[in-house]
């Protein structure tokens, strides 16, 4: 299956804000991110996309799961 290139970038992109939500939840559990502004970075992400269904369809890591 081929891919336009506006699909592309907004799977490049959904993986970018999922990415930001990680280090977000990273940050809010207490550890220091330099004072950064996930959900005002995250908006901004999330207008780039001309599907945001895409971003439902991208998987958040298990918790369960070991990383590597």
């Amino acid at each position: 299956m081929e891919m336009s290139d506006q699909q592309i970038n907004d799977i490049v992109t959904a993986t970018i804000i999922r990415t930001l939500r990680i280090m977000k939840e990273t940050k809010d559990e207490g550890e220091d991110m330099n004072e950064v502004d996930f959900d005002y970075i995250i908006d901004c992400r999330m207008r780039d996309l001309s599907d945001p269904s895409v971003l439902d369809s991208l998987k958040m890591p298990d918790d369960n799961q070991e990383q590597v």
